[in-house]
């Protein structure tokens, strides 16, 4: 069995909000969100607000901590400007059978990796 892997890079977010916090947690909580989106479908955003916001108040300098709606706003943002790109879109719609997913967060980019089993196989699970 084979296994594709369909690569998505996008420039990372800087947000002036967080002046303490290291921009790379940042850029991983947006990394998880556009994995998750691709890999929920429509249900994405009610399951992220559970946790991600616990999850980014442990990440954020304490001295950040009382910007955290406002920070997390922030991310939310960026998710659907990045999200509302064709390419995104075209992940997002292709129907693929994505197995799970992985992601890079660099000095400027990041990068989403999922993986497909290309072979018909794969539909018989359905």
């Amino acid at each position: 069995m084979s296994i594709g892997i369909v690569s998505y890079t996008y420039p990372n977010v800087k947000t002036h909000l967080a002046m303490f916090t290291d921009h790379a947690h940042i850029n991983e909580v947006i990394a998880y969100m556009l994995g998750e989106r691709i890999m929920l479908g429509l249900a994405w955003e009610g399951e992220l607000d559970v946790g991600v916001p616990q999850y980014l108040a442990q990440c954020l300098d304490p001295l950040d901590l009382p910007l955290l709606d406002k920070i997390y706003e922030k991310i939310k943002a960026a998710v659907e400007r990045i999200s509302a790109d064709y390419v995104f879109q075209a992940l997002e719609t292709s129907g693929e059978l994505y197995l799970k997913y992985d992601y890079h967060v660099g000095k400027n980019f990041s990068r989403l990796q999922f993986y497909v089993d290309p072979s018909e196989s794969a539909w018989r699970l359905w």
